[in-house]
């Protein structure tokens, strides 16, 4: 398991309440064995109180080299489900959320 760690807010600095989601997405299917494997999407929801506060024990999906889908649902009325990011979970102790970002995305926000 891999701790992820963090603070959720909104882009005034409030902390954020909600559901965090982890799911693991489906990888297709192998012919490495026999009958034929096919994975299904792993899920795991954490709820986060108002202090927006993460601090999750998550599989690792390095392994796998399958990336998680990470999402959250605000629990503000009315307010939309936040695609945050798609990202493989190392086999670390203890990551922050924000450092699974990949650099890509990060040159991509910085260009505007």
């Amino acid at each position: 398991m891999t701790t992820v760690k963090g603070i959720l807010r909104n882009p005034n600095g409030v902390p954020l309440a909600g559901k965090l989601i982890f799911a693991l997405l489906p990888d297709g299917r192998f012919d490495t064995a026999e009958p034929n494997v096919n994975r299904f999407p792993f899920i795991r929801t954490f709820e986060t109180g108002s202090d927006g506060l993460v601090n999750v024990d998550v599989p690792e999906s390095q392994t796998l080299g399958v990336p998680y889908q990470i999402t959250f649902e605000p629990s503000e009325i009315g307010s939309a489900v936040i695609e945050l990011l798609v990202a493989i979970v190392p086999k670390v102790r203890a990551i922050e959320l924000e450092d699974l970002i990949p650099p890509w995305s990060e040159d991509l926000c910085a260009r505007g």
